[in-house]
């Protein structure tokens, strides 16, 4: 393949107009010329990208991000790299987001700059800060070593405990570092959820539930009894991502509450399916005929998720617990 950089830009515009027009699958060789971040195709890109308006630019943008995420191991690290510096606001945010999954060092270095940069809007950094929340996982689980993501952590790290950055992109920190295995997390986590500041509170509760440390139910179930639908919300989200069965009682005393609104009750429903369990499964088997429709729907689908996973141990549970018209043996069948 030629090093000419007009090779991966007419490259790009034929994977553009492929998207737009649904034709798959994608040209192998056309893919193969835009991947990785070549300083070539960057520039292209750029050109291309500025030759059109704003509103062009950022429904280009969202086609690539599409294809990624229809097609695992695409990556346009060097287009989305090139959008990141675009003029407008809404571009570069959506292209820190993507350049969050594309797994390379030129992606990383990119966000890192995004994320640090005082002369960027909050809008972009957060989501630059969101993204490397996720380049921090892969790199606790030792999946980033393509990615030079060993300043990830000292990065959010800093945001985090800094007072003057804004609280959302705080809060996006806090939760995104939660994901480290140091003595420093929990500190962390218990100075942002005593906070004042409703945003700090919920990033720390999305830490919890990103740190996957059982040791967090007890804040846990405290925070679903809070007066913030917010806060609950977040919370019960920890809970599911934590998976642990002693958060069990604590939604089930929240899903039988009167008071508790439908998208709640809904969030709950689907966070017991992920959950699993005797426990959750009969009082999800009890609400198929709740009110609310929401309800209703979210119940049956996290039934669902449950017998998908062929969760056993529930011979006491009478006939057909999942609703779908036959007996329950126990294996998921």
């Amino acid at each position: 393949m030629s090093d000419d950089a007009s090779e991966p830009g007419d490259a790009l515009a034929r994977l553009v107009r492929a998207i737009d027009e649904g034709r798959l699958p994608l040209d192998a060789e056309d893919l193969r010329a835009v991947r990785g971040s070549r300083t070539a195709l960057e520039t292209v890109a750029g050109e291309r990208l500025g030759a059109l308006d704003p509103s062009a630019r950022f429904a280009l943008l969202s086609r690539l991000i599409d294809a990624m995420n229809e097609h695992p191991g695409l990556e346009f690290t060097a287009v989305l790299r090139a959008a990141l510096r675009d003029d407008d606001a809404a571009v570069r945010a959506a292209a820190a987001t993507a350049l969050g999954a594309c797994e390379t060092a030129a992606a990383t270095g990119a966000l890192l700059a995004a994320a640090g940069s005082d002369e960027e809007e909050d809008s972009v950094r957060l989501e630059a800060v969101a993204a490397l929340g996720e380049v921090a996982l892969r790199h606790e689980l030792g999946w980033a070593d393509s990615e030079d993501a060993g300043e990830v952590i000292p990065a959010l790290r800093r945001i985090a405990e800094d007072a003057r950055e804004e609280a959302a992109v705080r809060a996006s920190a806090i939760a995104g570092v939660a994901v480290a295995a140091a003595d420093w997390i929990p500190p962390l986590l218990d100075d942002a959820y005593d906070s004042s500041e409703p945003e700090l509170r919920l990033g720390a509760l999305r830490g919890m539930g990103r740190s996957a440390d059982e040791a967090w139910i007890p804040v846990l179930e405290g925070a679903l009894g809070a007066a913030d639908e917010d806060e609950q919300l977040a919370a019960v989200a920890a809970a599911a991502e934590i998976g642990s069965e002693d958060a069990v009682p604590a939604l089930v005393e929240l899903l039988a509450d009167p008071e508790t609104g439908p998208e709640l009750a809904g969030a709950v429903a689907a966070a017991l399916g992920e959950i699993g369990g005797e426990e959750a499964v009969e009082q999800l088997a009890s609400l198929r005929t709740h009110p609310e429709p929401q309800v209703r729907e979210a119940v049956q689908d996290a039934l669902d998720a449950v017998e998908s996973l062929g969760d056993a141990g529930f011979d006491d549970l009478g006939p057909d617990p999942f609703g779908r018209g036959h007996a329950w043996d126990g294996d998921g069948e």
